[in-house]
């Protein structure tokens, strides 16, 4: 009878490793708004620092975004924070070149069909100086 039981208990959890929650893609809603990246900070495949990536868009705003989901074309990455990134980010906002649907509400952003999760929003450097915050998402890392 043990060994019945034991067995009935190991195919009970095989079986309900097959059917674990699977977490739903994130999906921008129809009020997303078209942006552009104008560039993308990256500290490589690892979270070493801090959670996600960093994205400058052309309205002067940063996004901090899921890590590897929405990255662009190797020119537009940067692992320079203080003389390339920071930078551009201080400077008045600029044409970008990659096409962005982002989803302030449910904080998604969107390269394409690819869209990542947000972690943060925030106004343009300028902006902190008279207090404007960062909008953020409660996101757990690896979401």
């Amino acid at each position: 009878m043990k060994t019945i039981t034991v067995k009935l208990f190991v195919t009970l959890c095989a079986l309900s490793a097959c059917t674990d929650y699977q977490k739903a893609k994130p999906t921008a809603s129809a009020s997303a708004e078209k942006v552009y990246m104008v560039l993308y900070f990256s500290d490589g495949e690892k979270d070493f620092k801090s959670v996600g990536e960093t994205i400058l868009l052309n309205t002067g705003e940063t996004v901090k975004v899921q890590r590897g989901v929405v990255r662009p074309d190797l020119s537009l990455i940067t692992q320079d924070w203080n003389r390339k990134f920071l930078p551009a980010a201080k400077a008045p906002p600029t044409p970008g070149t990659v096409e962005l649907s982002l989803d302030r509400s449910n904080g998604v952003v969107c390269k394409g069909e690819v869209c990542a999760y947000l972690y943060d929003i925030c106004p343009h450097v300028s902006m902190w100086q008279t207090g404007m915050k960062c909008q953020t998402f409660s996101r757990m890392k690896g979401d």
